[in-house]
């Protein structure tokens, strides 16, 4: 089992009454899931299988002094010693990102067999991402695999920064930098045409 490209989806349907889901229903749909295309399988002796990975160096978007100091300010007047609230921990978010590295290396990944692509991505991968990816791979089908080898938060396209929302929050746990998204997509586009190829 791996997660999709899920960053900006959610198991609720807001349209319908709820439903109840829990670690038997879950499992009960997969395993149906599992068993119907276990019927369709199709059986060879021998595909072509070819691994390619690189890592790809992207930006943090770093705290300002600026907002280092409102943070500072914002929970020395909070006087708690932890954060019990969202404000207090993204402030605190803040003032802790302001010491780390300004650069993340991520490991990127795509995977052949036979026809099928795979691409792993250590990030929460918004579903368009992960649509755009399967139009463009060379390989039929082709599907990503999120949070493969690391985790490095949400990658929301640049325009979904704009939007805002917490995909968008900047926190030491989802901070790189507006344009990873569509450099992570051309990454993976190059490493799934190569292994299409061969190469």
């Amino acid at each position: 089992m791996s997660n999709g490209t899920s960053g900006d989806g959610n198991c609720c349907d807001f349209a319908n009454p709820p439903r109840k889901f829990d670690r038997f229903t879950v499992a009960e749909d997969v395993a149906q899931a599992a068993f119907e295309a276990y019927k369709t399988i199709q059986y060879r002796d021998w595909v072509p299988l070819a691994m390619k990975e690189r890592l790809l160096t992207l930006g943090v978007r770093m705290p300002s002094a600026e907002e280092v100091a409102k943070a500072r300010d914002f929970l020395a007047k909070a006087g708690k010693p932890k954060p019990t609230n969202v404000p207090e921990v993204y402030a605190r978010e803040t003032i802790l990102l302001s010491e780390m590295p300004p650069t993340r290396e991520l490991k990127l990944q795509a995977i052949r067999v036979g026809g099928l692509g795979i691409a792993a991505i250590p990030c929460e991968v918004f579903g368009t991402t992960g649509l755009a990816i399967k139009r463009r791979s060379p390989l039929k089908p082709t599907f990503t695999i999120e949070l493969a080898n690391g985790y490095f938060g949400y990658i929301p396209p640049p325009e979904a920064h704009k939007l805002g929302g917490y995909t968008s929050w900047r926190a030491r746990s989802s901070c790189l930098e507006i344009e990873a998204e569509p450099r992570i997509f051309a990454t993976i586009l190059d490493l799934l045409t190569s292994v299409a190829k061969g190469r």
